[in-house]
């Protein structure tokens, strides 16, 4: 029964418009119920077996639980200062850490290859829908702006940078997960990663366009030489393919859609989509209360307030408003020191073949995951991001001890 469940959370992952429940303008989706059920499963199997955790894994783990606790805090504590409680910000929070917490007890019994399975036919799926609203877009002549087509090509219940950040997400796991199944799946695993990573050039996801690019450029940098070309073609096939889409826009006529997403001036502002506004608010906010914020799940309540709407599109800077410096410090130092556990196993695996690739497929996204934090709220609590963080987490506990058993032989 475990099995069947993880396998449809990585299909229920590609289908983000099948709303369960709406409470209080939150939707409530299938893949929450699923989680919801393996997380109740996770509990009975942490319970009931003694799971050895990392010394590495045991720190990041509770780093993560203590950033949750600390927002649970602030929340209590804006409550005390009779400030609204912003819902959906709660709710998401409590999601991301169910899915910490669910994976990884869940995948510390090392189930990859029934996960590796679900998100594979989830990105099919994904993959079909996005290719049917293309068309919605072929001959459409009332689409003038390029943001019309990131609309077209974006869910109903998701806008394009999730739709973006999804992409990135299933592709990760696809092509991190797939030594866990058979050649056949793992060659299909490599494709279907590949065809993923164009829909963020698609949708005009600027944001995560620049995440795959420094991914895979660090990919390319830390890998042996001997690697370096196949490197190359995995990153080659979505890259072509997406220039080969805005050689077609350009060909239909269109080339202004091109010139509207990447046009960017930044003395006047131009092509930013007002983030420069949203940044300079943000550093007023937290000017105001450098030290504890404003309160977990306020953000959008201040923008309201300041702009009319918003939010400050760089996870850092809303950590900083909402949580303070404090808050900020417990936010970054996982990423720090899981950056430094990478480059450290990396330096030490040398003679681990089998694993060389993962930790740098690891460290490569990390990498290209705190450069989208600059442009969007990524890992502030969302859950496409929270999955690639916690795959990188159980992935970390392998690599420790694969490599402390091969320093004791």
């Amino acid at each position: 029964m475990l099995k069947i469940f993880l396998f449809c959370y990585g299909i229920s992952i590609a289908l983000p418009d099948i709303v369960v429940a709406e409470i209080n303008n939150v939707r409530f989706r299938l893949d929450d119920v699923i989680i919801i059920v393996l997380f109740i499963y996770s509990i009975i199997i942490f319970l009931s077996n003694s799971l050895h955790f990392t010394r590495t894994q045991i720190i990041i783990i509770d780093s993560v639980l203590l950033f949750a606790l600390y927002c649970l805090q602030s929340i209590f504590i804006g409550i005390l200062r009779n400030l609204p409680l912003d819902f959906y910000s709660f709710s998401r929070m409590i999601m991301c850490v169910v899915i910490f917490v669910t994976f990884v007890i869940i995948l510390k019994e090392k189930r990859f290859r029934t996960f590796n399975l679900g998100f594979l036919v989830g990105s099919v799926l994904f993959l079909l829908q996005f290719i049917f609203r293309y068309y919605d877009i072929l001959g459409n002549s009332d689409i003038e702006y390029y943001y019309q087509i990131k609309k077209v090509l974006s869910f109903e219940t998701w806008n394009p940078n999730n739709t973006a950040n999804t992409a990135i997400m299933l592709a990760f796991i696809l092509i991190l997960t797939s030594s866990s199944t058979v050649r056949p799946l793992r060659n299909l695993s490599n494709v279907l990663s590949a065809l993923l990573i164009t829909i963020p050039f698609l949708v005009f996801s600027r944001g995560a366009v620049l995440d795959i690019l420094i991914a895979g450029l660090s990919f390319f940098l830390l890998s042996p030489k001997g690697e370096k070309f196949r490197i190359l073609a995995l990153y080659f096939i979505p890259i072509t393919l997406s220039l080969i889409y805005y050689f077609f826009i350009v060909f239909i006529n269109q080339s202004n859609f091109v010139v509207q997403a990447f046009t960017i001036d930044l003395r006047t502002g131009r092509g930013l989509s007002r983030h420069d506004i949203m940044w300079k608010t943000a550093l007023d906010l937290i000017v105001e209360s450098p030290i504890l914020g404003h309160g977990f799940g306020q953000e959008i309540l201040l923008y309201k307030e300041k702009l009319g709407s918003g939010m400050a599109h760089n996870a850092f800077l809303s950590v900083w408003v909402e949580c303070g410096f404090i808050g900020l410090l417990i936010f970054i130092f996982p990423f720090l020191y899981m950056i430094r556990k990478f480059l450290k196993f990396l330096q030490r695996s040398s003679h681990i073949n089998n694993y060389d690739n993962r930790v740098i497929i690891c460290l490569s996204f990390l990498i290209g995951l705190l450069i989208l934090n600059l442009s969007q709220s990524a890992s502030y609590w969302y859950k496409q991001q929270m999955l690639i963080f916690t795959m990188m987490v159980i992935y970390l506990g392998i690599f420790e001890d694969m490599i402390s058993k091969y320093w004791r032989k």
